[in-house]
């Protein structure tokens, strides 16, 4: 059906670059252009008092890690407690916040050892919070179309740990630390600068805001009505 959708597509509108050279791998024979418009984020800061109050709602009594979306597949949760279990006795000086619902794997238990980690499902509004009160969003994912999560991170002024593939290059500028998904090494030595390094936080927080803001939903609009004026011009009218 996907491939029957783009044959007979007049046009084509793409929410980063790695998705448009996605979808021109399955457009070999198509010279149709891709218009990209990115997607936006309007997540802002939480107050002090608001990441107060969430804490204590999810127990959160130390300094915590966030893991935002399901933990199966392509999102590689797995890579993160494998990093982390690498921290060792350092890991009872943390949480780890997961807010994609369900039970913690029990193998995920394990390599957290002494660290306590809550599992929640989230409301947007609480997310911006969560997002706000972390030391950093870890978000080890293979495949991003976009990867809203870690704009919306970077747009709350939180620390981002995340692949160093598919759209997060692109979408995260200089403004995040980008880690080798094949490497649970990579990633604790991430998660321990993050951690050790507070003028390392601060530069990344005062990053994150100045580039989520290239990124805005009114842009988005803009672009993909354009697009559709486009297409309208350029299509053959069937009579």
């Amino acid at each position: 059906q996907k491939q029957q959708a783009l044959a007979y597509a007049s046009a084509y509108v793409a929410v980063s670059g790695n998705t448009a050279r996605d979808l021109r791998k399955h457009l070999s024979d198509s010279p149709r252009p891709i218009d990209i418009t990115p997607n936006g984020c309007d997540f802002h800061p939480a107050t002090p008092e608001a990441t107060k109050a969430l804490r204590a709602q999810l127990q959160l009594h130390q300094p915590y890690f966030l893991l935002s979306g399901t933990r199966s597949d392509y999102k590689n949760a797995r890579l993160f407690f494998e990093a982390f279990s690498l921290l060792g006795p350092q890991r009872a000086n943390f949480s780890v916040l997961c807010t994609g619902g369900g039970e913690l794997e029990p193998d995920f238990k394990a390599m957290a050892g002494p660290a306590m980690v809550k599992v929640a499902i989230l409301s947007d509004a609480d997310m911006a919070v969560a997002y706000s009160g972390a030391l950093a969003l870890v978000y080890p994912s293979i495949y991003e179309g976009f990867g809203l999560d870690p704009l919306e991170a970077l747009q709350a002024g939180t620390p981002v740990i995340c692949a160093d593939r598919t759209s997060l290059p692109e979408l995260m500028g200089d403004a995040a630390l980008l880690v080798d998904t094949d490497s649970p090494g990579a990633l604790r030595d991430a998660i321990d600068r993050v951690w050790r390094d507070a003028d390392l936080r601060a530069d990344l927080a005062a990053r994150g805001p100045v580039q989520a803001s290239r990124f805005r939903w009114a842009d988005c609009a803009r672009e993909t009505v354009r697009a559709w004026h486009d297409a309208a011009r350029h299509t053959v009218k069937v009579t």
